[in-house]
């Protein structure tokens, strides 16, 4: 969490030092709201010459998955993310639709992965022992990620008013840290019968299986008002 409000400091900081000297080089920005595969949020943009713009952006989601298969156990997950995105988009031809993106995500994700009730490891019944064995599965993305898409905009360069955008993309988020434990609650210690090998081969397939999620692909609808 510390990493990430240092992060988020320094990205504040950037906005700061780019919005402001652009005050007097660009007349014209725009802001909407947005969303896709990321959830919803808010989004300011700013044009910084008829080929460049500059995009920042919040957004939130929140998920609930049901029998979700991680190494050899089904969980049922809640998950939930905030991010800030720091963008440039390209026009490859000045004043054109089409645009090519690049920059950074910045993020503080929440995932926790809970064992459905049927849950049994090894032989042991843990999933309907859970006032007995306590189960703790982590697993945490880095805070950032970059980014690379493309994407269309129906905004005509000198004309106020509304537009929208579309955009493809993908964020790489890089190898996620995991960890798995089952303990005892009345030892604080691994069940009787159950190896630390067991955990150990078992925490292995968890990050096997999260080799699968490095990249996430990004779509997004924004609905823009241009001043």
């Amino acid at each position: 969490m510390k990493r990430l409000v240092f992060n988020l400091s320094k990205l504040l900081l950037f906005s700061l030092l780019i919005f402001l000297p652009l005050k007097s080089m660009a007349k014209k920005y725009s802001v909407g709201v947005k969303g896709g595969t990321l959830g919803f949020g808010v989004e300011l943009n700013k044009s910084l010459n008829p080929s460049l713009d500059l995009r920042l952006g919040f957004s939130h989601i929140e998920a609930k998955i049901s029998s979700f298969k991680i190494g050899s156990i089904e969980y049922n997950v809640d998950a939930r993310a905030d991010s800030i995105n720091a963008v440039l988009d390209w026009y490859p031809k000045q004043n054109k639709h089409l645009f090519i993106s690049g920059g950074l995500l910045l993020g503080n994700d929440h995932i926790d992965p809970q064992p459905t009730p049927d849950f049994v490891f090894r032989g042991i019944k843990i999933g309907q022992a859970l006032d007995r064995f306590e189960v703790k599965t982590t697993l945490d993305y880095g805070d950032i990620a970059p980014y690379l898409g493309v994407g269309y905009s129906s905004k005509k360069d000198k004309n106020k008013g509304w537009y929208y955008t579309l955009e493809l993309g993908l964020a790489y988020l890089g190898k996620a840290e995991a960890g798995f434990e089952i303990i005892d609650k009345s030892t604080g210690k691994i069940p009787v019968g159950l190896p630390q090998e067991e955990i150990d081969n078992e925490l292995k397939k968890i990050e096997d299986k999260l080799e699968d999620y490095k990249i996430w692909p990004v779509v997004s609808l924004s609905w823009v008002y241009q001043f």
